[in-house]
């Protein structure tokens, strides 16, 4: 991993280990995993060889690596800015969601270049202020890559209609796409109907009723 090379890079050294990495989360899907692992490899080659290395170098690192990757080394919701390298963290929060994960994935390059023909006004005071709260609203919510994203693959709009219409709530979308999610606040009772629902309708997806949990 490009992590593990890094450290060594850093620390002039060979840090040998051996590391059996099982993806479950879909590349290109908006899900962060990808960062999440980076982050995971920096804190796991760190601790394991004791390096003289505090988590402010590693956040120095991690934006070498990606811009979500140093959000990953800490817990919790934040809130996110610049180039990825401010970050307040925020009181955690907690629910029900189902998640939708099509058969495909999103570019992120082009997501973010379609999104740059046509920007939108930036929410941040929005952002903040639903952050701040630790309670998710779902009528709030909202994700200003999603009109780019459904320019560049136009059936994610298709797909993310079939899932309104049976949810009958709104439907969102993780970081760049592909993944929808709908916010169940009847809660697990409700997101397990939904994903039960959602099951008979959606070919080529893969439907989870999941918790937001903080680690």
């Amino acid at each position: 991993m490009r992590a593990h090379l890094l450290l060594e890079e850093v620390v002039g050294e060979k840090l040998p280990v051996q590391l059996k990495l099982e993806k479950r989360i879909p590349v290109g899907g908006g899900l962060g995993g990808g960062s999440a692992d980076a982050a995971a490899m920096l804190l796991a080659v760190r601790d394991l060889f004791m390096l003289d290395l505090t988590n402010e170098d590693l956040a120095g690192l991690a934006m070498r690596l990606g811009s979500d990757v140093a959000y990953c080394l800490g817990t919790g919701a934040a809130v996110v800015e610049g180039l990825g390298d401010q970050i307040e963290r925020m009181p955690p929060a907690g629910g029900d969601l189902v998640l939708v994960l099509p058969g495909f994935g999103c570019p992120t390059g082009q997501v973010y270049r379609a999104y740059d023909d046509a920007p939108v006004a930036l929410r941040a005071e929005a952002v903040r202020e639903m952050a701040g709260t630790g309670v998710v609203e779902s009528g709030r919510l909202f994700n200003d890559l999603c009109p780019a994203a459904e320019r560049v693959v136009p059936a994610l709009a298709e797909i993310r209609e079939e899932v309104g219409a049976v949810a009958e709530a709104p439907v969102h979308m993780t970081g760049s796409g592909s993944t929808l999610f709908v916010w169940c606040e009847g809660g697990a009772e409700h997101a397990l109907l939904l994903r039960d629902a959602l099951h008979g309708e959606l070919d080529d997806c893969a439907v989870v009723a999941t918790r937001l949990a903080c680690r």
